[in-house]
């Protein structure tokens, strides 16, 4: 009796270990040779989302890198992915991160000095460059340039506008953001 019960109990934990083993089994061969673990991952996440029709869950993944150097910024690299059901898929990639934008040049020496009423220097010359007319010309009444923070502006992000007053007293007024550092 207590032989059968025993039985009885090794065959239900069985049964429940075979029920957890039946899951999406891990990635258990993983290699990444000469390539940034992140971009290995991102290789990994691919591999996965990319998977053939009833190919299963990614179980192996050989990552490596066929650039002379593979960095987060640029590289190239050949991909054996293996899957659950044993399929095996090669495939290549490269990734190339754009430079960041230059930031815009300080301009040369204005007509006059402008008036920076809580904007950044540099940001302040930058705004003022422009000229009431856009494309950096200056007419030669122009008498002051006032150049105006709308809220808060920083090293790196701002809104405002420029004031140009003319010697007959009109003015003209450009509107303004930025968003990046400054040269």
């Amino acid at each position: 009796m207590i032989a059968a019960r025993l039985r009885l109990l090794l065959l239900a934990l069985g049964l429940v270990a075979g029920a957890v083993s039946c899951g999406t089994p891990p990635v258990t061969g993983w290699t990444c040779l000469g390539v940034p673990e992140s971009m290995c991952k991102s290789q990994l996440a691919d591999a996965e989302r990319n998977a053939p029709p009833g190919a299963g869950a990614v179980v192996g993944i050989r990552i490596r890198c066929t650039a002379a150097t593979c960095t987060e910024q640029a590289g190239e690299v050949e991909v054996t992915a293996t899957y659950a059901n044993g399929q095996t898929v090669n495939m290549g990639m490269g990734w190339n991160a754009a430079p960041a934008a230059p930031a815009p040049a300080i301009p040369e020496p204005l007509p006059m000095a402008p008036v920076c009423l809580g904007v950044p220097s540099d940001w302040c010359r930058i705004q003022a460059a422009t000229g009431p007319e856009g494309g950096g010309t200056f007419p030669a009444d122009l008498r002051s340039i006032t150049v105006r923070c709308k809220g808060t502006c920083s090293p790196t992000t701002g809104e405002g506008s420029t004031e140009y007053i003319l010697a007959d007293g009109t003015s003209r007024t450009i509107q303004w953001t930025y968003d990046g550092d400054a040269p």
